[in-house]
């Protein structure tokens, strides 16, 4: 069987502890901002952006989450970015300054509580990476 190199992948992140995570999992910050950018050029309703957002930008990092406890800043990152999607209506891309009609903690309480039920991608990280131990 061949030795793996110090930086082998799988599915795109790293098959061994990485050293740096913040830049090993760089990438997936950049693979959500790619793939919420292709949406953002579409004027999509909000019906179709919470389908997006609950059945693709939260099952991207499902892997690396079940697989390692990523930092609380690339979460952090992670849910600006779905925030910003949900948020923002204009396509201009250079401008980070949207209306937020109501605080993203109150949009990610469960649905039985009056909120749209998003979770957190920390708690998601930390309810994947306990079902391995």
């Amino acid at each position: 069987m061949p030795e793996c190199g110090h930086n082998a992948k799988h599915l795109g992140f790293p098959f061994c502890n990485p050293e740096s995570r913040t830049q090993a999992f760089g990438e997936l910050t950049e693979k959500m901002t790619n793939r919420m950018a292709l949406w953002k050029a579409r004027n999509l309703l909000r019906a179709v952006k919470m389908v997006l957002i609950k059945n693709v930008a939260q099952a991207l990092p499902v892997y690396p989450m079940s697989s390692f406890i990523l930092l609380k800043k690339i979460c952090h990152k992670l849910d600006a970015i779905v925030r910003r999607f949900w948020w923002k209506t204009e396509l201009a891309e250079n401008s980070n300054h949207f209306i937020a009609l109501k605080s993203w903690s109150a949009i990610c309480t469960p649905k039985s509580k009056g909120g749209l039920g998003f979770p957190k991608f920390a708690d998601i990280n930390r309810a994947l990476f306990s079902k391995i131990f």
